[in-house]
């Protein structure tokens, strides 16, 4: 598969699992193919590091306990003895390392980094270079146009946020920065910046019917079989999708979930969450908002409503922002089962409004998204 972004268009070919036939997904420019449907690259820039716990922070040496690899983390604050406001190396380390290992394996498009906070004289890394390992154990560089191990350039003070991004994408689970040259002392702080490798958990189709706390928790109106929903032939698919792994939710140690919106094959909205800790329902809260295709979107938001089933018991997956009566109602997406409003009149159920505009918008004058 070619995520080459360069590229005017993205051409996935999938197998069928049984090697019945191949089929073929277009996506457009500035979009790669995920489980057979397009997705919008900016989905995929975000910093992925905030949630991995400090033990899965590691570094070839240290110069003194305040300077542990767990002060490494983007934008972290020098406060007192025990935080340094940076990981800092032993000065007699010869081949200094700091390393995060993801807490799933992940889709990474390059890193961030940052010198050492409130520290005189200034301290930060001018130089390294960037390896990954699917085991954590057996390590490849980053590598350049002449397929020799890119030296990227860091940082020229100690708070600027310097970003490289990757030439193509990187699959892995852990990601190391080897600092090659520095100003005062081998100090750093740094996140990566890519996606999780998603699992898709479900697929909701306009007009099969079920209420969606179903779809969620018992499974009724659903069919584990995701061969049907490949691109092409979901008109022929009487169910909705979900995964058997839902059931063993609390064992999985999700991270993160993505709630997306498809039209005509390709993503139209979505939310990222925060899923540390969550059970199959309680991760959609607006407090675990991580990121989001509508700007307006996020934890410091006021909403109307924002929950699986609705305040009123007749939606569902709403988040709203303003009720005024159907006409001045405004949403950033909602699920219908029936009509209530005159926008809702379908023929079958659910159906699926997302909005447009980054700041949600009435639902009355939104186009149906699935």
């Amino acid at each position: 598969m070619n995520r080459n972004q360069s590229k005017v268009s993205v051409k996935c070919y999938w197998k069928m699992l049984d090697g019945r036939s191949t089929y073929t997904t277009t996506c457009e420019a500035g979009t790669w193919s995920e489980n057979h449907r397009c997705i919008n690259v900016s989905t995929c820039s975000n910093y992925i590091g905030a949630l991995v716990p400090d033990s899965s922070l590691t570094a070839s040496s240290m110069f003194r306990p305040g300077c542990a690899p767990n002060n490494s983390r983007l934008n972290i604050q020098k406060e007192g003895y025990l935080y340094a406001g940076a990981w800092c190396a032993n000065a007699s380390d010869q081949s200094p390392y700091i390393q995060m290992k993801l807490n799933t394996p992940s889709f990474v498009r390059g890193v961030a980094t940052q010198g050492r906070n409130s520290y005189n004289p200034a301290q930060y890394v001018t130089a390294y270079q960037v390896s990954f390992s699917e085991d954590c154990k057996h390590f490849q560089y980053v590598m350049n146009e002449t397929n020799q191990p890119m030296v990227f350039e860091g940082n020229t003070d100690k708070d600027t946020v310097v970003i490289h991004m990757f030439n193509q994408w990187v699959k892995t689970s852990c990601v190391r920065i080897s600092p090659k040259s520095f100003f005062g002392h081998i100090s750093l702080r740094f996140d990566v910046i890519g996606c999780p490798d998603w699992k898709i958990m479900f697929i909701a189709v306009p007009g099969r019917g079920g209420l969606v706390e179903d779809w969620l928790t018992t499974g009724n109106n659903t069919t584990s079989d995701l061969l049907c929903f490949y691109e092409g032939n979901e008109p022929n698919c009487p169910l909705h999708y979900r995964n058997t792994l839902v059931d063993n939710w609390r064992n999985l140690d999700v991270a993160m979930v993505k709630y997306a919106l498809y039209k005509n094959g390709n993503e139209v909205a979505y939310v990222i969450f925060n899923a540390t800790g969550s059970d199959v329902t309680s991760w959609f809260q607006s407090e675990r908002i991580l990121n989001s295709s509508w700007t307006g979107l996020s934890t410091t938001a006021a909403f109307r409503d924002f929950s699986i089933v609705s305040k009123t018991g007749l939606r569902r997956f709403e988040i709203s922002t303003q009720y005024g009566g159907c006409d001045n109602d405004k949403y950033f997406t909602l699920t219908v089962n029936r009509q209530i409003c005159p926008y809702e009149a379908f023929e079958t159920y659910p159906q699926f409004y997302y909005s447009v505009l980054p700041d949600g918008g009435r639902a009355s004058q939104q186009p149906t998204g699935k």
